[in-house]
């Protein structure tokens, strides 16, 4: 009995980091999204640390992506629920891989964008759950899980100006794809 309520008080806690997260990344004052830039290699070497089994992840970014400064706070929240995601449907799987990739697209006319996607091998969506999975309180998990991963992912990444794509199917893995405008700066 002690042990469900210590482990009841975990998964509060860690729903109550991630949810914190999120706050603070809404909260940041329109049009001050570059005061809290980062490199993006800071941020994933930091959520690459989090990952379960560090094994499974697998980087494909490529210098000029990892130099880019990004908004701080809205990339932590998008790429960790995004790897977290990954993770929860890999469960059972042989050979359980994450990727995430990472490019600038740089057009001759217009401005420069950060083309990034977090790619696994896990059991995939069928049509049903791909077409409600970024729809808030939506969650395939149950328990403690809130459903606000994704749904919080397509508004940070509007709120950045940007794009997002989801891809999946049952028994093939899922990827999410990700852009946004880069300042010139």
């Amino acid at each position: 009995m002690i042990e469900q309520a210590q482990a009841a008080a975990r998964d509060l806690e860690r729903m109550n980091t991630r949810l914190r997260d999120i706050i603070m990344a809404y909260e940041q004052p329109k049009g001050t999204l570059g005061s809290q830039l980062k490199s993006l290699s800071a941020l994933i070497s930091g959520i690459a640390g989090n990952v379960e089994r560090n094994e499974i992840l697998n980087l494909d970014v490529s210098d000029e992506a990892l130099a880019a400064r990004v908004p701080a706070s809205q990339f932590h929240v998008i790429l960790s629920e995004l790897v977290r995601n990954a993770e929860a449907a890999m469960e059972g799987r042989e050979f359980p891989q994450i990727t995430i990739r990472g490019r600038i697209h740089k057009p001759l006319i217009g401005t420069r964008r950060l083309i990034m996607s977090v790619e696994d091998n896990g059991n995939g969506m069928t049509e049903n759950v791909r077409k409600n999975a970024t729809m808030p309180f939506f969650s395939t998990r149950g328990g403690n899980h809130t459903g606000m991963g994704l749904a919080s992912i397509v508004d940070l990444v509007r709120c950045m100006k940007g794009k997002l794509r989801l891809d999946s199917a049952a028994g093939r893995g899922t990827s999410v794809q990700f852009d946004f405008p880069l300042n010139r700066a």
